[in-house]
């Protein structure tokens, strides 16, 4: 299902067609996403954005979206089932020069209603790093606070890292 956001900014399906502009997007802004995504490192040619579409998009319960401005791939939004019940995590990245112009706030903004209404969620929540202080700015932007800070061993053997879980309630 599509959600259009506003005139120019939209989220589509994700879906193998993005390979080619998903595989651009990582290659334009691997030194930034690679930071925060240990997966950039093996996504190398057309074919590796393939498969990590393929993957997401076969979860259970997930949704993935090809984040479109100006009909123009940006990045990648996500809603993934979490632990507790009644509850969906929100996973996202974007191109560099997409960020810092509220477009993951816009996007929260627009799906709330349907993650609250549709799917009948109650509470939100997104994991961050402890020094992704942007992803963090948006998670309190959206109401969510603080729930605890957990070690987590990325993929692709990366050392483990200190995520920071953040909850907000849909009232």
């Amino acid at each position: 299902m599509e959600h259009r956001i506003s005139t120019h900014l939209y989220i589509t399906p994700l879906d193998t067609e993005h390979a080619d502009t998903l595989f651009d997007a990582v290659e334009a802004s691997r030194e930034s996403l690679q930071k925060y995504l240990p997966w950039v490192e093996k996504l190398t040619e057309i074919r590796d954005a393939e498969t990590y579409i393929a993957e997401r998009t076969h979860l259970a319960g997930t949704e993935y979206f090809a984040i479109m401005q100006q009909n123009r791939f940006i990045g990648v939004f996500a809603i993934k089932p979490a632990k507790a019940r009644n509850t969906c995590e929100i996973g996202y990245w974007l191109i560099d020069k997409a960020r810092g112009k509220a477009v993951i706030s816009q996007i929260i903004g627009g799906v709330l209603p349907y993650l609250k209404n549709v799917r009948q969620v109650r509470y939100v929540e997104f994991h961050c790093l402890e020094n992704n202080k942007a992803s963090i700015k948006i998670a309190k932007r959206a109401g969510a606070s603080l729930i605890e800070c957990y070690s987590s061993k990325p993929e692709f053997d990366a050392a483990p890292r200190l995520m920071c879980l953040y909850r907000a309630y849909l009232q």
